[in-house]
């Protein structure tokens, strides 16, 4: 179990959850379900474009009070586009990474890919740090990210196990 309080149940829930060591073969990891959902900047344009990612996300551990943001406990995750077709502005794949230091702070970036094909992503396309990383208290575990004018919420967070190896 993480030694941190995030300061919501439904987050420190799940945190507990994935928190797991790796089970015996790669079989039935735990992990968290997550969609993300927002706008993307168009280049050179002041026009945004909603979208939707899903993907699953696994506990990094770390040490909380640290200041290098590689180094502090938090979940990572890839997830792929939902219900669109990816475009320049709106690339297939996007890898989250969330960062939690106590009391109750909360770090977040994303890194956008375009797919290079067979499902795979491919070159980099952005990255976005957010200027602000803040949890909504009551509201199922979400984290609401700005970093304006890009706003994303990674909400729907739910426990999963993933099989990472064959039976």
């Amino acid at each position: 179990m993480p030694e941190f309080e995030v300061g919501d149940d439904v987050l420190q829930d799940a945190l507990e959850w994935v928190d797991q060591p790796p089970p015996p073969l790669g079989r039935d990891t735990h992990a968290l379900f997550f969609t993300l959902t927002g706008t993307n900047l168009l280049p050179g344009d002041l026009s945004q474009i909603e979208s939707s990612h899903r993907g699953l996300m696994f506990f990094r551990p770390g040490n909380p009070t640290t200041p290098i943001f590689q180094n502090q406990p938090g979940l990572t995750g890839t997830g792929s586009l939902v219900a669109q077709k990816p475009t320049p502005e709106i690339p297939f794949w996007v890898v989250v990474e969330v960062r939690f230091r106590p009391p109750r702070r909360v770090f977040a970036s994303l890194r956008f890919f375009q797919e290079a094909g067979r499902g795979l992503p491919g070159t980099h396309v952005r990255s976005v740090e957010m200027d602000k990383a803040e949890m909504i208290v009551g509201s199922r575990g979400e984290i609401r990210m700005d970093a304006p004018p890009e706003r994303w919420i990674l909400g729907r967070i739910q426990k999963t196990t993933v099989l990472l190896g064959p039976p």
